[in-house]
């Protein structure tokens, strides 16, 4: 009887014993996770692994500190417990594994570096080398506030809105193991187009000067385009124009001579550093680019009067001015307004002393000769 008793409680012990073993073995399953780049060692026969992707899971069951690996296990019993996955910390199963320790690698396809961009809303275009959470901040004005773009991502594509101006922008991009990348870009945005205020001369005569009034801070050229059908059509880009506000730039001198004695249209365009480009309105003016000729020139002495007489050639004629420069005064005063038949004739009286007087013929083109004489009253 008593052996009887002694064998039952052997047997109840050897259950026992079977049954705890039992449930360690169980609960010695797990899942591990790992990460891109960390080598698995498993115990025994079974073949090495490394993770090749952003996250690999296998099912285990224990891991050999002394001899670093990691025993495989069952599939059908990891099914049975908990389904949390528990990543490795870059132990990678021992045997030389260092886990992931590559940061992600950050493509900005757009917004580009030191471009300039003509509209605020500019599309934002990324990719990373792995799954990242990515972020960016604004250097300038973002007063250190981190904005998402995506999390748990490889790419994204959308619409940002940036100010008008300079733009530094920094992204991170974080990777599942914790390495973080980042990248510094700066560009630039003008979504205000130029300004053309005035330009002149609006009407009448073209003699080869033009102005324009403009407002552009970030300006690129200004083109003066001129001509007509009959001769065609030119173009010149003003030199020494700058940015500002209301700011006039001119082209001198341009050689009008092909087009004299015809009617020219002539407009502007101003465009700036972000491709933007306004133009003026046209207008119409008559070419006279030939100064006025003097036929010939008298003066009769009378006492202290004197006859002035020119005979001008000249069908766009404007003025006759004179400047006597007496006792080192300079006084300006008209001649002629007029011509009869190509002639002025006008006398003027003069104090006593001597006198040096400038005539000046001028055209209403603003084509000008002079003529000199000086006396004694």
């Amino acid at each position: 009887m008593k052996s009887r008793e002694t064998l039952i409680l052997k047997m109840f012990v050897i259950t026992l014993v079977i049954a705890i073993a039992g449930i360690n073995l169980i609960s010695a399953y797990n899942w591990q996770c790992f990460v891109k780049g960390e080598k698995i060692n498993f115990c025994g026969s079974v073949q090495d692994r490394v993770c090749n992707e952003d996250e690999c899971r296998f099912c285990v069951n224990g891991y050999d500190a002394v001899n670093k690996c990691y025993h495989y296990g069952g599939w059908n019993i990891c099914n049975t417990v908990s389904p949390t996955c528990v990543f490795s910390g870059g132990t990678g199963g021992g045997g030389g594994g260092v886990g992931d320790t590559q940061a992600p690698t950050i493509t900005l396809s757009n917004p580009k570096n030191g471009t300039m961009y003509k509209e605020r809303v500019i599309p934002f275009i990324i990719t990373t080398s792995e799954i990242s959470d990515i972020y960016y901040t604004d250097l300038i004005n973002g007063r250190g506030r981190w904005v998402k773009i995506c999390t748990n991502c490889k790419s994204s594509s959308s619409n940002r809105n940036f100010n008008d101006g300079i733009n530094r922008i920094n992204i991170r991009a974080k990777d599942k193991a914790g390495n973080t990348a980042f990248k510094e870009i700066t560009f630039f945005v003008d979504s205000k187009k130029p300004k053309i205020h005035k330009i002149d001369p609006r009407q009448g005569f073209a003699n080869g000067n033009f102005s324009v009034q403009y407002s552009e801070t970030n300006l690129k050229k200004i083109n003066l385009t001129y001509g007509n059908a009959l001769k065609g059509f030119k173009k010149i880009e003003l030199s020494g124009c700058q940015n500002g506000n209301k700011l006039w730039c001119m082209a001198k001198n341009v050689n009008l001579s092909v087009y004299n004695g015809q009617e020219i249209t002539y407009y502007f365009t101003v465009e700036d550093k972000a491709g933007s480009i306004i133009s003026s309105r046209e207008a119409k003016l008559k070419v006279d680019t030939v100064a006025p000729k003097i036929n010939s020139f008298s003066n009769v002495t009378s006492g202290n009067k004197l006859t002035f007489k020119f005979s001008i050639t000249e069908t766009n004629f404007d003025v006759i001015s004179y400047t006597d420069n007496f006792n080192g005064k300079l006084i300006t005063k008209t001649l002629c307004s007029t011509l009869k038949n190509g002639i002025c004739e006008k006398s003027l009286t003069f104090s006593k002393g001597s006198h040096s007087v400038v005539f000046k013929v001028l055209d209403e083109a603003g084509n000008s000769v002079t003529k000199s004489i000086s006396f004694t009253i």
